[in-house]
């Protein structure tokens, strides 16, 4: 498809051509946990004349107990092909795995990932 919508020079250099070839391919290599890390990064570096986001009233927790908890959503969506239970956080093997504070957040979590636009804007003003 690349070559298709790009109109390459004969005298290109190679790294023009192969960089969006490999970006291309570039999701299907990362994990999941990079992309997590990566948010956190980004979201918590602060920007020069903005206030920080206050991620606790955005979410309820803290910007990275958010991710944490997205991360263990995601992993049971994947095994569970694309559903995800959130009673399989009582479940004994969560028990034992998570922490209550972790199993509350990820509670807190999927509530905050069903909520329609309304009750977020409601939520928030």
């Amino acid at each position: 498809m690349y070559w298709d919508i790009d109109d390459l020079q004969r005298d290109a250099p190679l790294e023009s051509i192969l960089t969006p070839i490999v970006l291309e391919q570039f999701p299907y290599n990362e994990s999941m946990y990079e992309e997590f890390a990566r948010a956190l990064a980004l979201l918590t570096v602060p920007v020069p004349g903005l206030e920080p986001v206050r991620w606790e009233e955005v979410f309820g927790v803290s910007l990275e107990r958010a991710l944490m908890a997205l991360f263990i959503i995601n992993a049971g969506v994947v095994q569970d092909d694309g559903c995800f239970n959130a009673a399989l956080t009582d479940e004994p093997q969560f028990r034992r795995a998570l922490s209550p504070e972790a199993r509350r957040d990820v509670q807190t979590m999927v509530h905050v990932l069903q909520a329609k636009p309304g009750q977020h804007r409601q939520a928030h003003n």
